[in-house]
């Protein structure tokens, strides 16, 4: 039995002017993430700030669904810039 239970953000990749910016900027970051390990990860700067502008307009959105649909899980996904800010999340 395949359990379908799924919540699915799915991220675009590059569409606009801006996103070839965000795709440009290209400086490695250090960043944390406090729940997986103590150590620093790098990312690709732009791709990051991205993922943090997603988090920041869907995290409400999302920690809602899942709180209305206690059986669900949540797969991130994207294609091109969103697959890299995808894997970011």
């Amino acid at each position: 039995r395949i359990d379908r239970r799924r919540i699915v953000m799915s991220i675009r990749g590059t569409w606009s002017a801006h996103d070839v910016l965000t795709d440009l900027w290209c400086t490695p970051e250090e960043y944390s993430v406090p729940s997986l390990f103590s150590r620093k990860h790098s990312a690709h700067n732009g791709m990051l700030a991205a993922a943090r502008g997603v988090k920041e307009m869907s995290e409400e959105i999302i920690a809602k669904e899942l709180e209305d649909h206690p059986d669900y899980s949540l797969a991130i996904v994207g294609h091109s810039l969103g697959g890299s800010v995808a894997a970011i999340l």
